[in-house]
């Protein structure tokens, strides 16, 4: 691989090979990878993804996936144009601000494509850009790829809120533990708490404690079933901090809500 550098961090590289050993695609950095030739597959348990010649794609960083060359048939080799976006350079933090799952997505951009076939005719001449060049350029791929970021992630965010709330409610029994969440939804433990604070208004500990103070409330009134039983069910230990906190909730004890029906409907 060749590499061009600015301020002495790599910001570029370029690789021809015809390697297709299976490699872990684990990186500490966020990269833009852009095919010449041939094909790379992602892919891991649970989905695969396939770039090949003419598309560009965005890899995060610390995504769990292996990757695996696959070559030009008529040439017999792979090539790609990498740019990679360093923690600590300052035309990147816009986008190290906006980006924070892990994923990889396909970037339709003609503008941002035409960047990438410029920087690969510099490794071909041997004419590379200057330091204020590279400043410019990372700046003006930072903007464009925030526009597709922000569209891509918008999309993906509602997926996902769709089915963390899918995966919180078959397990509200259970005491998961907000980084099993974070895990679960595919990103760190801060963005999850705050990106699930944006679309639920509330924090993961609150809403998960409000919404197992409605189960046991449901149960009561509906199954009967005697509080000794609900608050182990529900992961409590302790049935005096239980009562405490059902009380706080709904005003009253949890013994007085056999003797009602009233239902409370929750939006979330």
């Amino acid at each position: 691989m060749e590499i061009m550098v600015h301020n002495n961090v790599p910001f570029s590289g370029w690789l021809l090979s015809n390697n297709t050993e299976v490699y872990s695609g684990f990186q500490n950095i966020d990269s833009l990878v852009y095919i010449v030739k041939g094909g790379l597959r992602y892919f891991n348990d649970e989905e695969e993804f396939i770039s090949t010649a003419g598309e560009l794609f965005f890899s995060a960083k610390y995504a769990d996936y292996k990757v695996q060359r696959i070559l030009d048939p008529e040439t017999n080799d792979f090539e790609s144009i990498v740019v990679a976006f360093q923690d600590g350079l300052d035309c990147t933090q816009e986008f190290n601000n906006t980006v924070d799952l892990k994923l990889n997505f396909k970037i339709d951009s003609d503008t941002l494509k035409e960047l990438f076939v410029d920087i690969r005719d510099c490794y071909y001449t041997k004419t590379y850009y200057t330091d204020h060049e590279i400043e410019q350029l990372l700046k003006k791929v930072n903007h464009l790829l925030c526009e597709e970021a922000n569209n891509e992630l918008a999309a993906l965010r509602d997926h996902r809120n769709d089915k963390l709330l899918e995966f919180l409610y078959k397990h509200i029994t259970k005491n998961i533990t907000l980084e099993e969440l974070a895990n679960n939804y595919g990103t760190s433990l801060s963005s999850f708490q705050r990106l699930f604070k944006r679309k639920l208004g509330v924090s993961p500990h609150k809403w998960i404690k409000d919404q197992r103070l409605h189960h046991s409330r449901f149960q009561m009134q509906y199954t009967q079933k005697p509080i000794s039983q609900i608050y182990l069910d529900l992961g409590y230990e302790d049935l005096a901090h239980f009562s405490k906190e059902f009380k706080k909730k709904f005003g009253y004890n949890p013994s007085d809500t056999y003797n009602t029906v009233e239902i409370e409907v929750v939006n979330i």
